[in-house]
């Protein structure tokens, strides 16, 4: 629960933050925090193919390379 209250309001105030993953250890599920183009916070719950993370340089990872030999 810390990764999702203190530390996620902890990251959404330094004005480089702009995305948190919080990667699920027992179930294949990524919950994606990020600001869109306006600066308002979103979130996303991901559970297949790829997450687009938006960090200079813009990567794509995927969750069957996270969860690789899981």
């Amino acid at each position: 629960m810390t990764d999702r209250r203190e530390k996620l309001i902890a990251y959404r105030k330094l004005p480089s933050m702009v995305s948190y993953l919080i990667v699920e250890q027992e179930m294949r599920v990524v919950e994606r925090h990020y600001q869109d183009q306006g600066g308002r916070w979103l979130s996303e719950l991901i559970d297949e193919g790829g997450i687009l993370v938006t960090c200079p340089p813009s990567i794509e990872l995927f969750l069957a390379d996270i969860y690789e030999g899981v």
